[in-house]
């Protein structure tokens, strides 16, 4: 299991292995990256994979690029 890796990113900040939606919601703020809670819920809704209100370190890949592209259009 990869849940060290999120533990170490400190997005995890109960450090239970996976990512809740307000652990994530404070890491956009701390990335100081722009959406609203609508597009942070949808976020969350789409990278949680397995429907367990919580985002795996797999997931979390999934997440960041999913950002990254959503990001790079906003800028666009």
């Amino acid at each position: 299991m990869n849940s060290g890796l999120l533990v170490s990113c400190s997005v995890d900040e109960d450090k239970s292995g996976a990512i809740d939606l307000k652990e994530l919601k404070h890491y956009f703020e701390k990335l100081q990256v722009k959406f609203t809670n609508e597009e942070i819920n949808e976020i969350f809704k789409t990278c949680d994979l397995n429907d367990d209100m919580g985002i795996s370190f797999n997931e979390f890949i999934v997440l960041l690029c999913l950002v990254y592209l959503l990001n790079k259009l906003q800028l666009a």
